[in-house]
This record gives structure tokens, C-alpha cells and sequence, in this order.
């Protein structure tokens, strides 16, 4: 992994990666079946986001009528988050 890290005011800094923060309550039990899904050196954070992700795109070919807008989602991109997250 590339450090991104640099110095602002002499405190040591990483470039931020993550623009959007969202803090959510799960049911009892979900960490644990989340753990149980991950693959070696996933993190939950991870899976959460590629699941979003998954999702996000689901949806949207779901209300995609056209073959040409279908064509314009990028599945790969999925697998590439997925493979940098393994």
C-alpha cells in the first residue's frame, strides 16, 4: 500500500479518502453474521461498502427500461473494489 500520508503543521496527515460518513444501529447479531461473510483481511467497513455498492447498482438496473442504459453500468468496477478489498 502507497503511504498518502503528509505532513500539514507538523501533524502528521493521511489524504482523505472518504468524503461521506454515515453512523447506522444494526439488529443484535448482525456484526457477528457479517464476520462470519468476510473474506481474509476484509474488513466489516469494507463489506459495507461493497454491499452498498452492489445494491446501489441492483436498483438501478432495475429501473433502467433501455438496453443502453443497462450497458452503461459498470459491474467490473464492482469486482475491482472487491479484489483491491481482499
Amino acid at each position: 500500500m502507497v503511504n498518502t500520508a503528509y505532513a500539514i503543521g507538523g501533524v502528521l496527515a493521511r489524504k482523505k479518502q472518504w468524503d461521506e460518513r454515515m453512523e447506522t444501529p444494526f439488529a443484535a447479531g448482525t456484526f457477528e453474521k457479517i464476520a462470519g461473510a468476510l473474506f481474509d483481511g476484509e474488513s466489516r467497513t469494507d463489506f459495507v461498502r461493497l454491499s452498498v455498492y452492489k445494491e446501489l447498482i441492483r436498483r438501478k438496473r432495475k429501473q433502467c427500461e433501455s438496453s443502453e442504459i443497462r450497458s452503461s453500468l459498470d459491474v467490473s468496477s464492482v469486482r475491482k473494489l472487491s479484489a483491491n478489498n481482499k
